[in-house]
């Protein structure tokens, strides 16, 4: 049999105390800084997110004017819906389903009409859902909510 004594007891914990220094040094300076980068990616990513929704959400809200009815003449309005529309159509990129929901909900009240289902329309809303996912990740939504607003 083994006998075990104090000096190998003590020979086994200075043993794995330094196989723990070492294992935390490598980890630390090896995959520490690919944690580090990836966390400041993401934390950029997000930054950024939030800002082109912060700026989309800023021009939708200026130029929801233009379906206030009298708020604007005739042409101030058509502008203001135009402009409306292509803050609409980039938010399609960085916005929760939810946002988009709603505003299709008040665009649709606003008297947009759905597009007609030619083969065009179809293959640019799938295109349009294919960027959403390759920007923002997993959506709920289907290419058809993405409106070709017309609105008079």
């Amino acid at each position: 049999m083994f006998n075990i004594t104090s000096e190998i007891i003590a020979l086994v914990s200075i043993l794995a105390s330094a196989a723990v220094v070492i294992f935390t040094t490598l980890f630390t300076t090896v995959l520490g800084p690919r944690f580090q980068e990836s966390s400041r990616r993401k934390s950029e990513k997000e930054l950024r997110v939030w800002r082109q929704n912060e700026e989309r959400f800023f021009n939708m809200l200026t130029f929801l004017e233009g379906f206030y009815v009298g708020s604007l003449d005739e042409e101030g309005a058509r502008i203001a819906k135009r402009k409306f529309v292509e803050a609409y159509r980039q938010i399609w990129l960085y916005s929760p389903d939810e946002v988009i929901e709603k505003i299709n909900d008040f665009l649709i009240a606003s008297g947009c009409k759905p597009a007609s289902e030619t083969p065009q329309n179809k293959t640019a809303q799938e295109m349009v859902l294919w960027m959403r996912k390759t920007i923002y990740g997993d959506t709920r939504l289907e290419p058809e909510q993405f409106l070709f607003a017309a609105i008079k």
